[in-house]
């Protein structure tokens, strides 16, 4: 606070003058991300589909309509930029989530079905301790599935990075907290 003014007098406490228009456009893109993550690639293309079309009859409303009613073409096109901000977030992670769940690797990890792996190890392994029910200590690495073969059959995989965990046995499996393989 800063002393008084010529008259005597004290300011008033400044108020916080902050921007908040990209506000709704942040909370669109996590609400989008959560819902990308919830509803696996097919829901979150559809979603962004839809989302794409409902900007698309925004932007016509804000385009279109005479400019005589300006306070009610206001809205639509403020809400442009959420509205693509959501189409974006839910299509590129529809694409990602698409390409990571193609190819017999997915559908492995999901079915519980062993396959055997080619991985490319990404980072030094770390000790992840001894198991609940004993077993040995485990192990936590960074590693790519490079390809393998499932059900007699050789592929060719195309999956992000994702960490998979060894028992001091010769299994490797997914380090997920369902994983039942590792004994």
């Amino acid at each position: 606070m800063r002393g008084p003014d010529h008259r005597g007098r004290y300011d008033a406490p400044s108020r916080w003058h902050g921007d908040l228009r990209l506000v709704p456009s942040a909370a669109a893109a996590w609400t989008a991300a959560a819902v990308a993550i919830q509803g696996g690639a097919v829901g979150a293309t559809a979603a962004g589909l839809l989302a794409g079309a409902c900007a698309l009859m925004l932007s016509c409303l804000a385009v279109i309509v005479p400019g005589r009613r300006r306070g009610w073409t206001l809205l639509p096109g403020q809400m442009l930029a959420p509205a693509a901000a959501l189409t974006l977030v839910l299509l590129s992670a529809g694409g990602s989530l698409a390409r990571a769940e193609a190819g017999p690797v997915d559908e492995a990890l999901d079915g519980g079905v062993p396959f055997a792996a080619v991985l490319r190890i990404s980072a030094e392994p770390s000790s992840s301790g001894p198991g609940a029910f004993g077993g040995g200590n485990r192990y936590l690495v960074d590693a790519e599935v490079l390809g393998g073969v499932f059900r007699g059959e050789s592929f060719v995989a195309a999956t992000p990075s994702s960490s998979w965990h060894r028992t001091d046995g010769p299994v490797w499996g997914p380090a997920t907290p369902s994983a039942s393989w590792a004994r």
